[in-house]
């Protein structure tokens, strides 16, 4: 099959091969799945799943799977013109006149490239399921026009759920305004997937090598993928029952307890509202070493600043109190505090301890030595281990060879710590986190301890993700 393309006159056949996968049930009316594969991904990689899920669902069910041939660039007129080609194929192989309705399928990078055809074309499709790919973090789900279902694993190495947790935050909000959006465009994560599942584990070498390996054979995983692809494509047909509706219910139930824990440790790390850090907040009560009642003389406001941050200041309320106001930056791999994207490291500015008991008038009476960056950093780690969940800490057990947390780099001036980034290595599989650090000494005016901070979302996805493959 050729697309032609007239270019100053000469016309270039542009080769867009496709595979089609008979329907193995009858009806009058049809549904057409067109899947777009991932990068570099033969066609036929594909053909596992798309017959399994023409076995499972209920409806008379083509498949089109295009033949992503290395090099290949799709546009969304691309798209267009193939969607028009497999339709009108399967027209004339079905020989029936019943409507075909056609739903597009888009796994990994070509996530995106679907999501910009139903934003241009929203009228040529019902719906559209991305596998192993998210909503583009520019788009909230109401602009996409059609019923979208989203289908990740928790293991999946290159969509990373630690970066869909965000994403889901804002859907959750969304939901709560419309609840039938849980339905229409539904977040499935499904527990021991990885990336690779959706391509029968075949992935170009680039990819593969980000991607988490299986804990349990692909054939005792597929029905747990067969099942909400399958009840998508019937709420697409205009299925929406009560069996359909519950079924898409338990998945957002299922999906909130997974991605519970993450949830919780974006927002220790940052409110976005506010742009407030309950993590930096915290850092800087455990560095005032106070306990008991003393801990109640010291309130601590923390926020997040862009680019550049203040030096933080502390004032006296009265004779027994003091406010603390902090300006730490946090640093994304996007320019935006409130990215998508997990935030490399904190850089926040802080007081030492001996600073704040002078201000309150508390005299030191042992030589325990003042907490250190390095202290705050693996306490992070111990919070995100802890709040993670029960499979995944069993799994990073099994599988981690450690993470060690070194003693701080002092660093003599403050323009010089802001160019310093968290230090973070591997050696023999060995994770090696170094802070560095600015201290001044205590004074009228001073008394600080500068640190380049983990942020516990990071620290948790290195749990998930980042230690073992």
């Amino acid at each position: 099959m050729q697309l032609i393309l007239l270019v100053f006159g000469i016309i270039i056949p542009l080769v867009a091969s496709h595979r089609i996968l008979t329907a193995k049930k009858h009806g009058a009316d049809a549904v057409l799945f067109i899947l777009f594969p991932e990068e570099d991904v033969p066609a036929v990689a594909y053909k596992s799943l798309g017959t399994a899920i023409q076995t499972f669902c209920p409806l008379q069910l083509w498949i089109g799977i295009i033949e992503d041939k290395i090099g290949t660039h799709y546009e969304v007129t691309d798209v267009l013109r193939l969607v028009d080609m497999i339709n009108t194929e399967v027209y004339r192989l079905k020989k029936t006149s019943g409507k075909v309705q056609i739903i597009l399928g888009g796994h990994g990078q070509s996530g995106s490239l679907i999501q910009q055809f139903v934003s241009e074309y929203p009228d040529v499709v019902s719906g559209i399921i991305l596998l192993g790919a998210r909503v583009m973090s520019d788009k909230i789900l109401m602009q996409l026009n059609v019923p979208t279902m989203t289908v990740i694993g928790n293991l999946d190495g290159l969509t990373k759920i630690t970066t869909l947790a965000n994403v889901y935050k804002k859907f959750l909000q969304q939901i709560k305004a419309d609840p039938s959006l849980k339905y229409r465009y539904p977040m499935v994560v499904l527990d021991g997937v990885n990336h690779g599942i959706f391509s029968n584990g075949q992935l170009p070498v680039h990819l593969l090598i980000q991607d988490i390996t299986l804990d349990t054979e692909y054939e005792k995983l597929l029905q747990d993928i067969l099942q909400p692809i399958s009840t998508f494509l019937l709420y697409c047909r205009g299925e929406n029952g009560r069996v359909v509706l519950d079924s898409l219910n338990d998945y957002f139930v299922e999906t909130n307890k997974i991605l519970e824990p993450l949830l919780k440790a974006h927002q220790i790390t940052i409110d976005p509202k506010e742009y407030k850090s309950h993590w930096v907040k915290q850092s800087q009560m455990w560095l005032s070493d106070l306990v008991g009642p003393d801990s109640t003389r010291i309130n601590i406001e923390s926020y997040f600043t862009y680019q550049s941050a203040f030096n933080p200041a502390l004032f006296n309320e009265s004779v027994s109190k003091v406010t603390i106001y902090l300006f730490s930056q946090l640093d994304t791999p996007v320019e935006k505090i409130d990215s998508d994207e997990i935030p490399l490291q904190i850089h926040a500015r802080m007081f030492r301890r001996d600073a704040i008991l002078k201000k309150l008038g508390i005299k030191q009476n042992d030589n325990s030595p003042e907490r250190t960056c390095k202290d705050l950093n693996y306490a992070s780690y111990v919070i995100a281990y802890n709040r993670s969940a029960e499979k995944i800490r069993k799994r990073f057990d099994k599988r981690n060879p450690g993470i060690l947390f070194h003693e701080d780099i002092i660093i003599p001036s403050e323009s010089s710590w802001n160019e310093k980034n968290i230090l973070v290595t591997r050696h023999n599989r060995v994770l090696h986190v170094t802070s560095y650090a600015y201290i001044t000494e205590n004074n009228d005016a001073d008394g600080h301890i500068f640190c380049t901070l983990l942020p516990p979302i990071r620290a948790m996805e290195w749990i998930y993700y980042g230690i073992y493959k």
